[in-house]
């Protein structure tokens, strides 16, 4: 039992705390949550989980990094491997269904399309990043708005 305690005391010690920032509760939202602390771009967020309906990691993967080549912007190779930014709005808006799908996305393609509509025309990347100053309940119910999403 001591030699399983020792190891835990060592593990605790390298252990860092959040920065203070996610440690004060919102009066909206109550005490921080693991939801608090990541920060993933919203579009990113709200289309890669779109692509996650019924999928496994790897099929995701390859269905996001499709999206990325075919409408992002070349950010540069590595090992001969290129990569890609997200798309913004204007290419996920400028998306056909067909063309999704022919990136894979199955009949993940007409979320996508009509969820890119939905969000431009909210307000886009404002409006989504609006809602992490929503409660809960308004966020939820913004995203229940969106084709495939909510």
């Amino acid at each position: 039992m001591q030699a399983a305690g020792a190891a835990i005391s060592r593990t605790e010690s390298k252990i860092s705390l959040p920065p203070p920032c996610c440690t004060t509760a919102d009066p909206k939202r109550g005490p921080p949550s693991a939801r608090q602390v990541l920060r993933q771009d919203p579009i990113e967020c709200l289309f890669s989980f779109i692509c996650s309906s019924n999928n496994n990691i790897q099929r995701i993967s390859q269905m996001v990094e499709r999206l990325c080549a075919r409408y992002g912007r070349p950010l540069g190779a590595v090992a001969g491997h290129e990569f890609y930014s997200f798309p913004e709005m204007e290419g996920l808006c400028a998306a056909t269904e067909e063309d999704l799908r022919a990136l894979g996305l199955g009949y993940r393609a007409k979320f996508v399309c009509k969820s890119a509509q939905t969000v431009r025309a909210n307000g886009g990347r404002a409006w989504l990043e609006g809602l992490r100053g929503a409660t809960p309940d308004e966020a939820r119910g913004a995203l229940q708005t969106l084709c495939g999403g909510g």
